[in-house]
């Protein structure tokens, strides 16, 4: 199936789009995956999705980080902190902690 606007939309709009529900076992992955559950969730989320709900929650996690990193491939180190503690709630991290 080819993509649609949908997203773009309904942002438009004013919405925000969830998916539901993902999941890991290798018999609910269409094969476009290879085999990688993260792959979904990261088709989805450059899709534009904002949200997603998974009975998964540690592979939902991830995918969003590694989504956020191909974004923004600083952004890391205010996820993990650095020598001077956590940067989650500084002016250069936005969104992190919110």
């Amino acid at each position: 199936m080819s993509p649609t606007n949908l997203i773009e939309r309904a942002h438009k709009a004013g919405l925000l789009m969830h998916t539901w529900t993902f999941r890991n076992e290798q018999r609910r992955l269409v094969s476009d995956y290879g085999g990688d559950p993260i792959n979904e969730y990261l088709q989805f989320h450059r899709l534009g999705i904002d949200g997603v709900f998974s009975d998964f929650a540690d592979t939902a996690v991830v995918a969003r980080i590694l989504f956020e990193l191909e974004r923004n491939p600083d952004g890391g180190r205010c996820r993990t902190g650095d020598r001077g503690g956590p940067k989650r709630y500084q002016p250069e991290c936005p969104g992190i902690g919110d």
